[in-house]
C-alpha cells in the first residue's frame, strides 16, 4: 500500500520512442483540442436557438389558445369631465411700479419672496440723472420768465399807441349809420304812407264806378238812363281800374326796386367808412399779433420748463417704490398672459445696475385669501365649459391635496398656446375660483383641474375599446354563443369620458361582449338596425381589425392598459 500511494503521487513520466535509432521524447497527449471546442460551440450555440423558436412558437400556441375577455353590459353613471393643468394665482394682486415713465437705473431691489409690511422700502431707482436735470431747468425757468415781462411791457406800449389812431374813423362811422337810421326811419315811412293814399283813394273812385255800372240796367228800365249813359259808365270803370293799376305798379317799383336802391346806397356808405377803418386795424392788428405771438411762445417755454420741473420733482419724490400692503414680494406682475404683456419677462431685468423701462408692473403683492386657477382647454373642449360648472383642484406641490372651486370665466375666443407659432394648438383661457381658503397654496403652483360638465345616472355603458367602426356605424361584438361566436351588432352611441360610452340602442343589460374582435369577426353576422343620422366616432373608436392581427397573449380580465372600472372616480383611474 505504501509503494502504490507512493507512485500514486509521482507525475507521470513523459513516453519515450526509438524512431531510425534515435530516442524522441513525446508530448503529454490533450483530449480537448481547438477542433473539438470550436463544434462543440456550434453545438450549444445550434441547441439554444432551437430551443428559443420552439419555446416561442409553444408560447404562441399558448397564447391563441387564451380565451379573449368580455366585458358585460350593465347600467350605471357616467361622469363627464375636463381635465387641464393650470397655475395657481392671486384673484387679486398689489402692483408695484413707478407713478412716471421713461428709463430709469436701478440702485437697490429687495430680493424675491421676501415677507414686508406696508410702506417698506422695496426698490430704490439712481437720482444722479434727475437731479442734475433739475438744476438746469431751474437756470432756465429764470431766463423764460425775464423774458415774457420784456414782451408784456412792448405790447402795452404799442397798444395804446394804436387805439387813439382809430378812433377818428370810428366816428365817422357813427355819423353814417346816424344817417341810415334817419332814411328807414323817416323818408322810407313818408314814402310808403303816399303810395298808399294814391292806392286807396283810386280803389274808392273803382268802387263808385262799379256801382254805377251796376245800378245802370235798372235806371235804364226806368228810362231814368240811356244806353249812351251806361256806355260812358264802361269807359269810366275802364279809366279807374288803370289808375288802380298803376298806383299799385308804382308802389311795387318803389319796394322792389327804388326803394332797396336808394338804402343800399346808404349802406354802402356805411360799408366804405368800415373798410377803411378795417384796412387801418388791419395794420394795427398786424404788429399786436405779432406781439401777443410772442408773448404766447414766451408764456408756452416758461410753462412747459415749469411742467417739466414739476415733473422731475416729483419723480425725484418717487424714486423709491415702497409696498403697498402687507405680504411677499414677488417679481413681475404675476399674469399668466406674460407671452402677451410680458408681465414675467421684467424679472430678468430687475438687477441692481440695471436700466429698465418704468411704464410696467415691476413686482407685486398676491393678495391669498382668494386664489384662482388659469388654465388653458383645449378649443375642442371648450363647448364643454360653462361658468358656474364645479372643479376639482388638485396641488401635487401639497401631497395632491384636492380643493373644490366653480369656473368663472371663459375667453371668448381661441388662441395659440404659443402666440408666435400660428400653426400652435389652439386654447381657451378659462379661470376657476378656488372655494376653500388655505395659506399652504402659493401663487405660481402647477395644479391638476378636473372641470365636472355632467354627471348621467342609470344609463348603459360600455369601455371604448370595445366600440368599432364598420361600414361607417359603430358597432360591438356581442357574444351569442360558446367560444368566439359572436355577431356585429349595430349600436346608436350618447355621451362619453376618456374610459367609456354611453349605449342608447341596440345593447341591453347583461349582454355580454368582446374587447376586442375576435377570431370569427370577419364572418361575424352584422344586426341590429341602422341608427341616423350615424354619431360621430368617439376619440378611442378603431376600425374592425382582421382576426389574425388581433392582440395576442392577453388572458382574461387583462387589458391594453388599465381602464377605470365601472364606480370608480376617473381620476383615480389617471393617476396610476
Amino acid at each position: 500500500m505504501a509503494e502504490m500511494s507512493e507512485d500514486a503521487g509521482k507525475v507521470p513520466q513523459q513516453q519515450s520512442l526509438i524512431i531510425g535509432g534515435m530516442t524522441h521524447i513525446a508530448p503529454p497527449r490533450k483530449f480537448w483540442t481547438r477542433g473539438k471546442l470550436f463544434v462543440l460551440f456550434l453545438f450549444l450555440a445550434a441547441l439554444g436557438v432551437g430551443g428559443y423558436y420552439g419555446y416561442d412558437v409553444w408560447k404562441g400556441e399558448k397564447k391563441e389558445a387564451v380565451e379573449i375577455p368580455t366585458f358585460k353590459v350593465k347600467k350605471d353613471t357616467l361622469e363627464i369631465s375636463v381635465t387641464e393643468e393650470g397655475s395657481l394665482q392671486s384673484l387679486k394682486s398689489h402692483p408695484i411700479k413707478a407713478d412716471f415713465r421713461g428709463n430709469a437705473k436701478i440702485e437697490w431691489i429687495i430680493p424675491e419672496e421676501t415677507q414686508v409690511k406696508k410702506g417698506d422700502v422695496v426698490l430704490r431707482f439712481d437720482t444722479q440723472d434727475v437731479q442734475k436735470q433739475i438744476e438746469d431747468l431751474e437756470v432756465a425757468l429764470k431766463e423764460a420768465e425775464d423774458a415774457l415781462v420784456r414782451a408784456r411791457e412792448d405790447d402795452v406800449i404799442a397798444t395804446r399807441d394804436d387805439q387813439a389812431s382809430l378812433l377818428k374813423v370810428e366816428k365817422e362811422i357813427r355819423d353814417a349809420e346816424e344817417e341810415l337810421v334817419r332814411f328807414l326811419n323817416s323818408d322810407v315811412p313818408r314814402k310808403r304812407s303816399e303810395f298808399r293814399m294814391r292806392i286807396r283813394k283810386a280803389r274808392q273812385q273803382l268802387r263808385e264806378v262799379e256801382a254805377e255800372v251796376t245800378d245802370m240796367p235798372y235806371l235804364i228800365e226806368r228810362q231814368l238812363k240811356t244806353l249812351s249813359d251806361l256806355e260812358k259808365a264802361r269807359i269810366l270803370l275802364e279809366q279807374r281800374k288803370a289808375d288802380l293799376k298803376n298806383a299799385e305798379e308804382d308802389y311795387r317799383i318803389y319796394l322792389e326796386y327804388e326803394l332797396p336802391r336808394q338804402l343800399a346806397s346808404k349802406r354802402e356808405a356805411v360799408e366804405d367808412l368800415k373798410r377803411k377803418y378795417e384796412r387801418m386795424k388791419s395794420n394795427v392788428k398786424s404788429k399786436a399779433a405779432q406781439r401777443r405771438a410772442s408773448i404766447r411762445r414766451a408764456e408756452k417755454k416758461l410753462e412747459s420748463i415749469k411742467r417739466d420741473l414739476k415733473r422731475l420733482r416729483e419723480r425725484l419724490g418717487k424714486m423709491a417704490l415702497k409696498a403697498p400692503a402687507d405680504g411677499v414680494v414677488y417679481y413681475g406682475s404675476g399674469d399668466s398672459r406674460r407671452f402677451y404683456y410680458g408681465g414675467e419677462d421684467i424679472k430678468e431685468s430687475l438687477k441692481p445696475g440695471n436700466t429698465i423701462w418704468t411704464g410696467q408692473v415691476l413686482m407685486h403683492i398676491p393678495d391669498t385669501t382668494k386664489m384662482k386657477v388659469s388654465v388653458q382647454v383645449l378649443e375642442s373642449d371648450i363647448s364643454k365649459i360653462k361658468v358656474g360648472l364645479p372643479a376639482i383642484i388638485t396641488v401635487p406641490a401639497l401631497d395632491n391635496a384636492k380643493y373644490t372651486g366653480k369656473v368663472t370665466s371663459k375667453a371668448r375666443s381661441a388662441r395659440n398656446i404659443r402666440y408666435w407659432d400660428p400653426t400652435s394648438t389652439k386654447v381657451v383661457p378659462c379661470e376657476i375660483l378656488i372655494d376653500k381658503y388655505d395659506e399652504r397654496l402659493t401663487p405660481g403652483s402647477t395644479v391638476k383641474v378636473k372641470i365636472l360638465v355632467k354627471t348621467i345616472r342609470d344609463v348603459l355603458i360600455v369601455p371604448l375599446e370595445c366600440v368599432f367602426e364598420k361600414d361607417g356605424h359603430p358597432i360591438v361584438y356581442l357574444k351569442t354563443g360558446p367560444g368566439e361566436t359572436c355577431e356585429a351588432r349595430r349600436v346608436k352611441l350618447g355621451d362619453h369620458n376618456n374610459d367609456y360610452v354611453v349605449v342608447e340602442k341596440g345593447l341591453k343589460e347583461g349582454d355580454e361582449i368582446f374587447q376586442y374582435p375576435p377570431s370569427t369577426a370577419d364572418g361575424a353576422p352584422v344586426t341590429g338596425e341602422v341608427y341616423a343620422p350615424t354619431p360621430p366616432p368617439v376619440p378611442s373608436l378603431q376600425p374592425s381589425v382582421e382576426p389574425s392581427r388581433r392582440p395576442r397573449g392577453r388572458r382574461n380580465g387583462e387589458n391594453r392598459g388599465r381602464k377605470r372600472p365601472l364606480g370608480e372616480p376617473e381620476d383615480n383611474a389617471r393617476s396610476d
